[in-house]
């Protein structure tokens, strides 16, 4: 930041202070030691649009950089605010910039989540990203949860209806 630039942000946060540019110096280390205690070395200096915070983190208030909590993520430097992970994401740790994708074999319904539900026993979530899972369909089976395919059923038995958790051998 240049030497005009802070010295108008000085003058103006004195003025909101109610201090007089006759008894305030507005040297380097005025601004960094004084005004800008807490100053994260990574942080640039804040305004009224731009907290002055890193991606992945966002600015409650001046001077102050809190990394986002997991479920939310700020890919912008400069956040007043966090972002809450889509449905079919999720952000499992604080400070992050982007949410990830379900895998297949799970799958999330709901915003801000931490992580992803397993498909239950007898569906299959296939695809990255889902919000809801599928039941397997007649002729098909799954008997674990978390799983991105249906089995087949083999030959000589059968699995009637959707979300079958096995296959019934065929009465000999």
């Amino acid at each position: 930041m240049n030497r005009t630039v802070k010295t108008i942000f000085l003058s103006s946060l004195m003025i909101i202070l109610g201090l007089s540019a006759a008894t305030t110096s507005l040297n380097e280390s005025y601004e960094t030691d004084v005004l800008i205690p807490n100053l994260d070395p990574q942080q640039t200096a804040p305004s009224l649009f731009n907290s002055g915070c890193n991606a992945g983190y966002y600015g409650p208030n001046w001077f102050s950089c809190v990394p986002c909590p997991a479920g939310k993520y700020q890919p912008n430097n400069g956040a007043y605010s966090c972002i809450n992970a889509p449905a079919g994401k999720y952000v499992s740790t604080t400070g992050q910039t982007s949410a990830t994708s379900c895998p297949p074999g799970k799958y999330q319904p709901s915003s801000g989540q931490t992580s992803c539900i397993n498909a239950p026993a007898g569906a299959h979530v296939s695809n990255y990203g889902q919000t809801y899972y599928q039941l397997c369909p007649a002729g098909t089976y799954q008997s674990q949860s978390g799983q991105a395919w249906c089995n087949t059923v083999p030959a000589g038995s059968y699995a009637n209806g959707n979300g079958n958790t096995f296959a019934t051998y065929c009465p000999v």
